[in-house]
């Protein structure tokens, strides 16, 4: 048995590191030439979003067209994905939609056996404590290679609170106090230096940030406040410099480089092709609030959909009753143009909606 169990592992771990395919998409990233990065040894990282366990995530029945519920219980998949772990051989590793009880019941031991020390965080702890089983982060190392120093756990529906932020949220915005406050995704910091020469250290980072797709200017919200927290954690919290500290940032962002196809999240042709606003900030470190991402677009469009709704509340029940995607893009298509020229007669004549009547259109003047 002991001796098929290993036949069997061998396998698996050969077709990992033999046959998987992979495909190369964004930025070129070219070892430097910095006299910094080329004394560091290579380190290999390895960011990977597991699909958490449960009948919201995995289980669910939408997935019952990619993958028969056998293949995505979490008595097959586990051993499946300490292999492919395995065979990677990453002295860091970043897991997004690890739960609760998968890591405390199976990956934490495991990976422990793999020499991995690991910080294992729950996003939403108010669920938590009510029972619900929400997806969790965790970063891991290798202990035979990596001190850590610190660590620091960022909750972006706290973060938004700090005062750095008023100035781009406003200070009592729905966008602020409502929306960004819904959504408990965090950010792991952790300040590591190298066993052997603990002069040379790094800063590591994973986040898996806001999914829904009609939500972008929810991700590029978060993406400004990783890099604040980010570089404020470095440099007032450790006091590293910036210029000086190698920082990796992994995690799930939930975005494209690109985008040139309508969708019912982006149904307006005119709008696209674009680089999505939270891919653009990580690599250009600016988004333009004429972005169609960005929340000064964004919010207004939500908002004016919202109106659009209570006047035609047929149209609202008959989006939420098409299964059908074409169909669904239509009637999305047919909506936006109708709010684009909402939006325009609004700047024509700026009284031409009742404040009284939706009262929404005040939060135009907290986006200002």
């Amino acid at each position: 048995y002991r001796l098929n169990l290993i036949r069997y592992k061998r396998r698996f771990i050969q077709f990992y590191q033999e046959n998987r395919q992979w495909t190369k998409v964004g930025l070129d990233f070219k070892r430097s030439a910095h006299s910094l990065y080329a004394e560091l040894p290579k380190i290999r990282f390895l960011s990977y979003n597991i699909l958490a366990d449960g009948p919201k995530y995995a289980l669910q029945s939408d997935y019952n067209q990619y993958t028969p519920i056998k293949h995505r219980k979490w008595s097959y998949r586990h051993q499946h994905l300490l292999l492919e772990i395995e065979s990677y051989g990453a002295d860091i590793l970043a897991l997004q939609e690890t739960t609760y009880r998968t890591y405390h019941n199976s990956l934490s031991m495991s990976l422990e056996l793999m020499g991995y020390d690991s910080v294992h965080v729950v996003r939403d702890i108010n669920g938590h404590r009510h029972g619900f089983e929400g997806h969790t982060d965790c970063v891991c190392f290798k202990r035979n290679k990596f001190i850590k120093v610190h660590q620091k756990i960022i909750r972006f529906n706290e973060e938004v609170d700090d005062k750095m932020y008023d100035a781009y949220f406003g200070v009592d915005s729905d966008f602020r106090t409502k929306t960004l406050k819904k959504y408990p995704d965090v950010l792991i910091v952790l300040h590591l230096a190298l066993k052997e020469r603990p002069s040379h250290q790094l800063v590591v980072a994973s986040t898996h940030l806001h999914y829904h797709p009609s939500n972008p200017h929810v991700k590029v919200a978060q993406t400004l406040m990783l890099n604040h927290s980010l570089a404020d954690v470095v440099q007032k919290e450790w006091n590293l410099n910036l210029d000086e500290t190698p920082i990796v940032c992994c995690g799930d962002f939930n975005s494209m480089p690109f985008k040139k196809d309508i969708d019912e999240y982006d149904p307006i042709p005119q709008h696209l092709p674009f680089v999505p606003a939270a891919y653009q900030l990580m690599t250009e470190g600016t988004v333009r609030r004429t972005h169609v991402e960005h929340p000064f677009t964004r919010c207004p469009r939500k908002i004016y959909r919202s109106i659009y709704y209570a006047q035609h509340p047929e149209i609202a029940v008959q989006l939420d009753d098409e299964t059908d995607a074409d169909k669904r893009l239509q009637i999305k298509q047919a909506i936006d143009v109708d709010i684009e020229r909402m939006l325009q007669e609004k700047k024509d004549d700026d009284d031409m909606f009742d404040m009284e009547r939706y009262p929404q259109l005040q939060q135009l003047q907290c986006l200002e």
